[in-house]
């Protein structure tokens, strides 16, 4: 087994006859969006790599588990080391290597390549991990239930509703598209000491699919007749007792699930007064930034850059009118302006969550408590700004622009004002 060391941080890099991968104690999973880039260097990286030439073969027999990405911090990559890598990554052809293994591997190759400025290279093995998943998804079956949603939560709906639901001032609603900086905003706000932080809560979720509110409803009429002023108060006072076990004093508790954006009209006859913050990236940055990172099936819009960049409209397109039925309840937190003055945006957020001013709120990377989204090494440390226009990165390089452009056109179609 081969010790790969800086500093006080250090992995395990381990050969064929290791029983598992053990990383040492670090910050979490890194990505594209880590913010220190160094030629010859992996933030947040290990991977198994056999010692041995002869050894390398047996590589395809270790598990999927095994393939350790984004667990250990700063570890300096050797040219004795990066080489086999490479090496290996060029066999990932074989017929015994499994389809977890090929994605993994990679991702694994196209963040090394990333962190030394070969881009174009990078993308390829991003774009072939997408391709070993083998995700589908059904946009136009998307695009119908977004349909439904706009024609069924008017204005109309709401005002003849008004005494529905649950005044509660706690809950807060996070959303917009997954890496639009919604980690980023709970970790601030969560950073008070009269806010509570609960991650991604799929209470609302099964909520909806309870009634019947789901991506496959081919009419929301029926779902939505059946929540009566009675079930809608007592649905709202389940849900808040769901969330009150998590902080029986905070003032203000956040759910922040990004895709409960598609839900912003059940949230609101639920809960009329509830906060709503909805993040926004550029959305270039926002959509690449997704594509190189793993996502499970059930982010199977992620699967391929046109299919992402029509979805992204999609999502655009819900948000605007959210904003037109409730004009002026949403808080937007716009990723560059929080990376350009984090404190005046802070000062913002914890002003709309009509709370007084805390000071802990600039140092939210203090902060102890669970992270598990693909955020969880940004939201360790201060803010910067190398994240900020990332996707320029792939412009121009051969054998991406393509893709950036078919990006860019997926997205920017009948929504030109979506880049920011």
């Amino acid at each position: 087994m081969l010790l790969v060391k800086r500093g006080e941080q250090s992995a395990l890099v381990a050969g064929h006859d290791d029983d598992d991968v053990r990383v040492a104690p670090g910050p979490g999973q890194g990505d594209i969006d880590s913010p220190r880039e160094r030629p010859h260097a992996i933030d947040d990286h290990a991977a198994l790599i056999p010692r041995e030439p002869e050894r390398r073969r047996t590589h395809r027999q270790f598990p999927a588990g095994q393939l350790i990405i984004g667990q250990c911090a700063r570890c300096q990559i050797l040219d004795e080391i990066l080489q086999p890598l490479l090496a290996i990554l060029r066999e990932l052809d074989g017929p015994r290597l499994k389809s977890d293994a090929v994605q993994s591997l990679h991702y694994a190759a196209g963040k090394v390549l990333n962190d030394l400025k070969r881009y174009a290279e990078a993308f390829h093995h991003f774009n072939k991990a997408k391709q070993a998943a083998g995700y589908k998804f059904d946009i136009d079956q998307y695009r119908r239930f977004v349909d439904l949603t706009i024609q069924t939560f008017t204005p109309d709906l709401f005002a003849a509703r008004s005494s529905y639901g649950n005044p509660s001032e706690a809950p807060v609603f996070v959303v917009g598209m997954p890496r639009s900086g919604t980690t980023l905003v709970e970790q601030i706000c969560g950073s008070h000491p009269d806010v509570h932080g609960a991650g991604e809560l799929s209470k609302l979720r099964r909520v909806a699919n309870a009634i019947g509110l789901q991506p496959t409803a081919s009419d929301f009429n029926k779902p939505i007749t059946t929540v009566t002023e009675g079930l809608s108060k007592a649905l709202a006072e389940e849900h808040l007792s769901y969330l009150r076990e998590r902080a029986p004093t905070a003032r203000r508790i956040i759910d922040k699930m990004p895709h409960n954006f598609e839900l912003i009209g059940l949230l609101t006859l639920l809960f009329p007064k509830a906060r709503i913050v909805h993040c926004r990236r550029d959305a270039i940055d926002n959509c690449v930034s997704c594509f190189v990172l793993p996502f499970s099936s059930a982010h199977s819009y992620n699967s391929d850059l046109r299919t992402l960049g029509v979805y992204y409209r999609e999502y655009d397109r819900l948000m605007r009118h959210w904003n037109e039925v409730f004009p002026g309840r949403m808080f937007e937190n716009r990723y560059e302006a929080l990376v350009e003055d984090q404190e005046a945006q802070s000062r913002r957020l914890i002003d709309y969550l009509d709370l007084p001013w805390d000071d802990a709120c600039l140092r939210f990377f203090d902060r102890e408590g669970a992270v598990t989204t693909p955020s969880r090494w940004q939201v360790r440390q201060p803010i910067y700004k190398s994240s900020v226009k990332r996707w320029k990165n792939f412009e121009g390089e051969n054998g991406v622009d393509d893709f950036v452009k078919l990006l860019i056109e997926s997205i920017s179609m009948f929504t030109p004002w979506v880049f920011g």
